[in-house]
């Protein structure tokens, strides 16, 4: 089965994977984000329905549907599945996940533990470098953010972020773990002030909000937020306005100790640096046009 992925810009990806069954009749798999590990030679991907993994030949070695994400140690053999349960929490308040940390070769869980979030699924599981932190995702409807975990003793850490409006990019370490910077989408047309029909209202022009990027320094437990602006002309609109990839950024990757890459809606990139000024203004002119892939 051929595989796309489709952020931060849709491309196929080279070869053919075993499908899972529960995606057997499905014409290809939508890939939403994927970790090689250089040590196993092993793939790990979050997919349309749950997360797996594939070796080099492209034969599934692990599956999961309820699989919100799998990824490795920066500094270890340890891999690390976030999975769905959704019940209360024994713990603590909130929804009801689970972190599993699994043994290199065999799969199997050599440690587990509670996770709990506001509301939501779990999404996402981001590593820091030095090990010994990760971020666990959750998504709602109209919310997202994520807690952190302490991976030396697996259990939960105070802190994390909540957002007003559903992101699908997930978040990421600063090179020194120091931060954790996001991109947070704002609303459906932000370019119009015609929210019930955005689709067929093109931009009255000006300085338009698209969205937020927030910046957490771990240490203080502070969180800023900084808005992204664009200059847009009257008329604007773009060419399919009622898909979702034109409702976000996408990001971040950095690209050094205080430069990251963002994915701006047109799929242009936007090389930004820290510390971030409350408004950021993109002087290039925005796309009404996107790479689409069929």
């Amino acid at each position: 089965m051929r595989a796309k992925l489709v952020y931060p810009v849709a491309e196929w990806l080279a070869g053919d994977y075993e499908a899972p069954a529960a995606l057997a009749n499905k014409p290809f798999m939508t890939v939403r984000r994927l970790h090689h590990d250089p040590r196993s030679g092993l793939t790990a991907m979050k997919i349309n329905r749950g997360a797996g993994l594939w070796d080099k030949t492209g034969r599934v070695r692990l599956y999961l549907e309820r699989a919100g994400d799998i990824g490795w140690s920066k500094t270890s053999d340890d891999l690390y599945l976030l999975e769905n349960r959704f019940g209360p929490c024994q713990r603590g308040s909130g929804v009801r996940h689970t972190l599993k940390r699994l043994e290199a070769g065999t799969f199997r869980a050599v440690s587990e533990m509670e996770l709990c979030v506001p509301m939501g699924g779990v999404e996402y599981l981001v590593m820091n470098h030095a090990g010994d932190r990760c971020l666990a995702t959750w998504l709602d409807q109209t919310q997202w953010g994520y807690v952190i975990v302490d991976l030396r003793t697996m259990t939960q850490l105070p802190g994390g972020l909540y957002r007003p409006a559903a992101s699908l990019a997930p978040p990421d370490f600063s090179p020194d773990d120091a931060l954790v910077v996001s991109c947070n989408r704002l609303k459906s047309g932000w370019w119009t002030d015609a929210i019930d029909d955005y689709w067929d209202s093109p931009s009255p022009g000006g300085h338009r909000k698209i969205a937020t990027i927030s910046v957490h320094k771990l240490a203080p437990n502070a969180i800023s937020h900084h808005d992204v602006m664009v200059e847009l002309p009257p008329g604007w609109i773009p060419d399919r306005p009622q898909e979702a990839e034109w409702d976000m950024i996408w990001g971040p990757e950095f690209i050094s100790e205080r430069a990251f890459k963002i994915w701006l809606p047109d799929d242009a990139t936007e090389v930004l640096h820290l510390p971030l000024p409350a408004r950021i203004e993109i002087k290039k002119p925005l796309g009404t046009k996107r790479k689409w892939l069929a």
